[in-house]
């Protein structure tokens, strides 16, 4: 029980670090100052920044796909559970954390930390199987026409990606993001709607 409040420690002053400056912007000697322990200490728990910051994102998406499955209520109909779906997605996907995961993500060179990065972020894939499992709901109901759920699923997490992507780069503000994003499902869903 120790190591874990102990690591939760370092984790929480290290959040707070890259917050302030930026994941390159913060050194293992921030996280000390921040943390209250010595550099053996996080080093004790920790292997590296990247490992921290890993462990940080595990946390996150845990905690997020959490409230989410709260939010959800698969009795409703699937055009309701997706819009709550996006809604959620929407708040997250603008959270400084996430752009700080997509900084590390861009800057990080080790292939190992990748590959740990990338089962993070598989975790946080579960989406693709929530939608799939939202359209298929919606299928079986009749309140969508039988497309292949799969490729629906695909359709729609590249057209929420690309208006994330226009959200980080400027684009738009997120209150546009949040317009954009309604509409853009209601257009999906009147597309699939077995009328």
């Amino acid at each position: 029980m120790e190591k874990t409040s102990k690591k939760d420690i370092i984790a929480d002053a290290a959040l707070k670090c890259y917050l302030h400056s930026s994941y390159s912007g913060t050194s293992i000697d921030d996280i000390v100052r921040a943390s209250g322990m010595s550099k053996g200490g996080i080093y004790w728990y920790f292997k590296s920044k990247d490992e921290i910051f890993l462990y940080i994102m595990e946390k996150k998406f845990e905690e997020w796909e959490k409230e989410l499955a709260k939010r959800l209520d698969f009795d409703e109909p699937a055009r309701v559970i997706l819009g709550k779906f996006v809604d959620f997605l929407g708040e997250i996907i603008v959270a400084p954390i996430l752009v700080i995961f997509h900084e590390f993500l861009i800057n990080t060179r080790d292939k190992e930390i990748l590959k740990k990065a990338r089962a993070c972020l598989d975790k946080y894939q579960h989406n693709d199987f929530m939608i799939k499992r939202i359209i298929k709901k919606g299928i079986a109901t009749g309140e969508l026409k039988a497309f292949d759920p799969e490729t629906v699923t695909n359709i729609l997490i590249g057209s929420l990606e690309g208006l994330s992507f226009r959200l980080f780069t400027g684009c738009y503000d997120r209150e546009t993001f949040k317009h954009t994003t309604r509409v853009a499902l209601n257009v999906f869903f009147d597309g699939l709607a077995n009328k």
